[in-house]
């Protein structure tokens, strides 16, 4: 790939992990809101981790519940059991449980549109206005500057929004006995009750609310709902239990299941897996040679005889022409050895001991000759006349 690709590639990646990043810092609170369960393992605007850390600071003992509501084990203790807007929906064996929780353990706290078939059995349903959103405040009051908006109220529930399918053994009979005094605590601008607490003549009282919102971190920070919101659940008792199965948090799982489940619900992870494809795209673009392929340059090891004469032109250079003599010298005794070492004494009485010891007189006028030109300060025609007499000496003893 051209350095030019490669810069152009570089650019791309660069703008488009930039322009995602400013998508994602810009926010929309709206749609967050809408993404967001509420519950409270979120920290984010439409959860409600803010309402469980609160009630933990004022002393009250919070609890999440991950397990199905036939698993959930019937005690004395009366804890408050909150059911937020249950993102799966509630079934119909569920709605005669928990009017029989309420009957029989300890009050309910029921909100959003999601919950509207269990509000049922206390007679009571979810209305919704469309896109108009209507201030809440308490009743016969005025509504403050800070209260928060509902798009949804509570009507009487009809007789076909009753939930007809429940069997005997799901609470069938607590569920059509749970109807009772009603005591509104927050209403619209237009009387509307969004709001309000059954107490029946048998039991623990529910607290049905129109929507989930009203208990999320966003209303709890920006309006002036936080403060009557923990006094309305502190004055029900010490315990609070958070309904969580029904917003897909089970008890089994693993890691990656979660992992997977937050990039599939958070814009932050839509954005881990665009650049997961911005990269993939990036290596498979790298992979695809651009241009003609380039030939390779071939380079070969140097022969005996260009080291030669490239320490001849070094030697030369240096004017080493001693040296040479004796590296010739020196040569021609390690090939005549029968070691292949050279020995340990002097050239001069090794040529001389060379010379007495053979019957050549090739070798012999050679050797002498030798003998004179390993002495100092010796010329160019010096170390060519002792390469050829090393040549003589070689050709005459080589065995």
């Amino acid at each position: 790939m051209s350095t030019r690709t490669t810069a152009l590639l570089g650019l791309a990646l660069f703008v488009a992990v930039a322009f995602l990043l400013a998508v994602v810092a810009r926010g929309d609170r709206a749609f967050v809101n809408e993404v967001d369960p509420p519950t409270t393992y979120i920290n984010g605007p439409g959860g409600a981790s803010a309402l469980a850390e609160a009630l933990t600071g004022i002393g009250m003992k919070v609890e999440r519940s991950r397990k199905p509501w036939r698993a959930l084990h019937l005690d004395a203790d009366s804890a408050l059991f909150v059911v937020l807007s249950p993102t799966d929906g509630i079934a119909p064996s569920d709605v005669g449980r928990i009017a029989a929780r309420a009957h029989d353990i300890g009050p309910v706290l029921l909100a959003g549109r999601n919950a509207g078939s269990a509000m049922a059995c206390w007679g009571w349903s979810v209305q919704s206005r469309g896109r108009d959103s209507i201030r809440v405040t308490h009743p016969g009051e005025r509504p403050p500057e800070d209260a928060p908006w509902v798009t949804d109220v509570l009507v009487p529930a009809a007789a076909a929004d009753r939930p007809e399918q429940l069997t005997p053994d799901a609470g069938a009979d607590e569920c059509f006995r749970m109807h009772g005094r009603i005591d509104t605590i927050l209403v619209t601008a237009g009387n509307r009750p969004v709001l309000i607490r059954v107490t029946p003549k048998f039991g623990f009282p529910a607290y049905l609310a129109s929507e989930s919102s009203l208990f999320t971190n966003r209303v709890l920070r920006y309006t002036s709902a936080g403060p009557w919101t923990l006094a309305l659940i502190r004055g029900i008792g010490h315990r609070v239990v958070f309904d969580e199965y029904h917003h897909g948090f089970t008890e089994g799982g693993s890691l990656e299941g979660a992992v997977l489940e937050w990039t599939r619900r958070s814009p932050w992870g839509w954005s881990v897996w665009q650049l997961v494809v911005i990269g993939i795209i990036a290596l498979i673009a790298a992979m695809v040679r651009f241009g003609p392929v380039r030939s390779v340059i071939r380079r070969t090891r140097r022969s005996p005889l260009e080291h030669v004469r490239a320490l001849a032109t070094a030697l030369q250079a240096a004017r080493g022409h001693d040296v040479a003599v004796e590296l010739l010298v020196r040569g021609l005794r390690r090939r005549l050895s029968r070691d292949g070492r050279p020995g340990r004494e002097p050239a001069a009485e090794w040529l001389t001991s060379l010379a007495e010891r053979t019957r050549s007189p090739r070798v012999r006028a050679a050797a002498g000759r030798l003998r004179e030109l390993t002495r100092p300060r010796r010329s160019v025609d010096d170390v060519l006349a002792a390469a050829n007499a090393v040549e003589d000496v070689w050709q005459e003893l080589r065995p």
